[in-house]
């Protein structure tokens, strides 16, 4: 196998995990909610990227997936796309120039992109609602939660991406 096949053949195992998880996330016949709290493992899967991927690629990987997101969702407009096109940007910018790419970095990383997503999500769809409780069920029972149980996914994707980085020979 040439070596440019090599790199497509890496590239393509590198972006196909995000197929599949946007499929599981959005079918009803898979699902990880437990007691109500879901995890948005696309954040973690796209820091572990754009750890490892250059800033072009990982910035439209955030569009392309936020896109997605965002034809399948009903409640947002255009959210997802501008969140993960700014976390995708935000996260390749800090682990090349600030942080190591170690699994320490990548934990912080995804965590304070998901605490983020939740607390703007919560701030934008909730927190001006019409009924007091509403503002602080979402926040207190559903967002903290899902930013602890999305944060589980970081390690297999981290290694999942290290590992390609390292058949890529970077």
């Amino acid at each position: 196998m040439t070596e440019k096949k090599r790199i497509l053949l890496i590239r393509f195992m590198g972006i196909l995990p995000f197929f599949i998880i946007l499929i599981a996330h959005y079918s009803p016949l898979f699902s990880l909610q437990i007691g109500g709290v879901s995890p948005l493992s696309i954040l973690p899967l796209l820091t572990a990227f754009a750890m490892f991927e250059t800033l072009p690629a990982a910035a439209i990987m955030g569009l392309f997936t936020g896109i997605c997101m965002d034809s399948v969702s009903s409640e947002t407009v255009c959210f997802h796309a501008i969140f993960l096109l700014v976390a995708a940007t935000a996260s390749s910018l800090l682990s090349n120039n600030l942080f190591n790419k170690n699994l320490q970095a990548a934990a912080v990383l995804s965590f304070l992109l998901t605490l983020i997503y939740y607390l703007l999500r919560w701030l934008l769809f909730y927190a001006f609602s019409t009924v007091i409780t509403d503002r602080f069920i979402y926040l207190l029972y559903i967002a903290f939660p899902s930013v602890l149980y999305t944060e589980l996914f970081i390690v297999p994707f981290y290694f999942l991406y290290r590992y390609l980085e390292k058949r890529k020979g970077g």
